[in-house]
């Protein structure tokens, strides 16, 4: 009797779940797999469903133990011209967390497209809570500076991927010919530097006052805590006491305060900012203390020790550039950073310790992973994710060896891992159908990655 209750419960789950995760994608057309070897690696493909025209999502476990690597997979096809692959940042700022459901959300109320599906995307510096590595959104840089050797997967204005160790640098042209480099972008680390903000670094420049500073300590504690209890297992590493987000921020703090004091030239855009081009900008009018921007417009802030030859003035046009070490052939408009590379021109294999990783949980844990790549005619683009480990549900989790081999057996070329652990999520339809009694749960992150479909 108990045997007969036993297998009706199993059953029961079973239909509970494949009918979540129906609901969850929307599915024009799909199949319920018992069991099917794909490539190498002993494998059953679960589900397969068509969330929309050209995007396709299956659920596949691989591994020849009870316990196996379950793997979400998005496959996009490119040659669609509906579907575009897009970068989406937390409150379009480069201080701000969200969870991947709100990040949606927002975006899309804010143009005319939908989010189909996405997934969590870079790696984020606690406390600061900027991306780690180049992000570019809509042509705007997020983040300048690389990080390490990391990779970065960037995408050009015909929706074509590149995964490669991308270097992004900057500089302007002043209205003499002279030309100065861009030392960062939407935040200060020094004095000296040559900084150059948009909208993304916030509606106001310098955007942390001090009546806000404890208010934001508190807060970043508060929310790193409740984030890191989220789910078993964080790829992130990230281990900070109270005294250590105190003293980041009060150094982010005091970085702002030498901004207040520096002349600032607030530009307008005359052309569309993007990656491997050059676009104009007139300059407004130049102040120190607080300026206000919108979203076409950007602050070019020289510093102090600026010499009088380099000085602008209100009227000037300016010639801004921003370029890329490899494909310079190429204009970008979206980009995000992460580590490891997974496969290379069709071979899988980590690249953590060249790209600068020694953690051996991050990379030999069976955690929750994210990871990205597309095949070898870049017209098929992946989002994949492991699920978190649960014994009792027979999921191990993934360490990044094993990732790689499951990124080309899918059918990657290139390939490469993003944040994982805790910040592992998969949205489509507004849930995350990683957490199928809690579609909701997601962790606060920064950045994220999707296929969009415009609204034409």
């Amino acid at each position: 009797m108990n045997y007969k209750f036993f297998l009706i419960v199993l059953v029961i789950l079973n239909i509970f779940y494949t009918n979540t995760i129906h609901s969850a994608t929307k599915k024009k057309k799909s199949k319920k797999i018992s069991s099917k070897v794909v490539g190498n690696y002993p494998s059953t493909i679960v589900l397969d469903s068509l969330l929309d025209e050209g995007v396709l999502y299956k659920n596949i476990l691989f591994g020849k133990r009870k316990n196996k690597i379950s793997a979400n997979i998005l496959e996009i096809k490119l040659n669609s011209t509906k579907n575009t692959l897009e970068v989406l940042k937390a409150l379009d700022n480069i201080n701000e967390l969200d969870k991947l459901q709100q990040i949606i959300r927002y975006s899309d109320s804010t143009d005319r497209a939908k989010t189909i599906a996405a997934v969590n995307g870079s790696f984020w510096r606690a406390a600061k809570n900027n991306p780690i590595g180049p992000c570019i959104i809509d042509g705007n840089v997020i983040e300048q500076n690389p990080y390490k050797d990391w990779s970065s997967c960037f995408i050009d204005t015909n929706g074509t991927p590149f995964i490669d160790n991308f270097k992004l640098s900057g500089s302007v042209k002043l209205h003499d010919g002279k030309i100065i480099n861009i030392s960062t972008t939407n935040r200060r680390r020094d004095s000296a530097a040559v900084v150059f903000y948009n909208f993304y670094g916030g509606e106001q420049i310098p955007h942390l006052s001090l009546n806000k500073l404890e208010k934001q300590i508190e807060k970043s504690y508060m929310d790193f805590l409740q984030d890191s209890t989220i789910f078993v297992g964080d790829s992130t590493e990230q281990d900070f006491s109270y005294d250590s987000f105190r003293s980041v921020l009060i150094e982010q703090f005091r970085a702002e305060q030498l901004e207040s004091s520096i002349f600032k030239a607030v530009v307008e855009f005359i052309d569309k900012p993007g990656i491997n081009k050059k676009f104009r900008a007139v300059v407004n009018y130049i102040d120190t203390g607080t300026v206000k921007i919108n979203s076409n417009q950007g602050v070019l802030s020289l510093g102090f020790f600026v010499p009088p030859d380099l000085y602008v003035m209100t009227g000037d046009t300016l010639e801004f550039t921003f370029y890329t070490n490899v494909h310079k052939e190429k204009q970008f408009n979206f980009a995000l950073s992460a580590t490891p590379r997974l496969v290379r021109h069709g071979k899988a294999g980590h690249e953590a310790y060249i790209e600068g990783s020694r953690s051996r949980r991050f990379i030999n844990g069976h955690l929750g992973r994210t990871a990205i790549g597309y095949n070898q005619a870049k017209d098929i683009f992946y989002l994949v994710t492991i699920d978190h480990p649960n014994s009792s549900a027979g999921k191990k989790g993934a360490s990044l060896g094993e990732l790689a081999q499951i990124m080309k057996q899918i059918g990657c070329y290139d390939a490469m891992n993003l944040d994982g652990g805790g910040s592992s999520i998969m949205v489509i339809d507004g849930k995350n159908i990683m957490a199928k009694y809690n579609p909701e749960a997601s962790r606060r992150i920064s950045v994220a990655i999707g296929v969009r479909k415009k609204d034409n």
